[in-house]
């Protein structure tokens, strides 16, 4: 990754997130014969209990997750790590929960535009809350914390219109204001696909 970003960590969270979830969805598939989401998050937290504070704090910091950390403490600046040390709450407190209430009884859509909306959804539901890393890092917690109001008022102007052309405005609205402070939820992103990936493991 590092050879064909010329030194940029563009996946490393995905991969992380990915790898330690299909190995404890595996796990727990073969050990309970079916996937069990309590066996599950408390796995996750037995297998990253202390990361934060073992990867973050090791003295000076060298990458954005430890300057974070550095900055703002573990709890705040403690991104996906302090996240799956937690037992992915974001996860499973907002992003499945929004998911589903849009895909409904629907759990294998086709077309792009079944899907268009309810991703858009999950997104805001994940940005709305998750304490992203990458924006943190990038402006501070002044902007991270006004990405999160952004973010829950286009949420509600999805939910209370059923206009897809005035939600669509607010979307991009906020997708022009990151756009034009240099803006990248990029821990939101992973943490969706995060979602949806145990989305599906859940339907199985």
């Amino acid at each position: 990754m590092f050879r064909e970003t010329g030194g940029v960590n563009t996946q490393k969270g995905i991969i992380f997130l990915t790898g330690l979830t299909l190995f404890t969805a595996a796990g727990v598939i073969r050990d309970c014969n079916r996937f069990d989401t309590a066996e599950f998050i408390n796995r996750v937290k037995q297998y990253t209990a202390g990361i934060t504070e073992s990867e973050l704090k090791q003295g000076s910091p060298h990458t954005h997750g430890e300057s974070c950390a550095a900055e703002y403490g573990t709890r705040l600046g403690g991104g996906i790590r302090y996240e799956a040390q937690q037992g992915f709450p974001t996860v499973f407190e907002q992003g499945l929960p929004a998911l589903r209430s849009k895909l409904g009884t629907d759990v294998y859509p086709t077309r792009e535009k079944e899907l268009k909306e309810p991703l858009i959804y999950t997104l805001l539901a994940l940005m709305s809350v998750a304490d992203d890393a990458n924006i943190l890092y990038r402006k501070g917690p002044q902007q991270l914390q006004r990405i999160k109001q952004m973010a829950a008022q286009t949420m509600a102007a999805m939910d209370t219109t059923g206009d897809s052309r005035q939600w669509d405005r607010e979307y991009r609205a906020l997708m022009d204001y990151c756009l034009m402070e240099n803006i990248s939820p990029g821990g939101s992103s992973d943490l969706l696909a995060l979602t949806i990936l145990l989305y599906f493991i859940e339907a199985r």
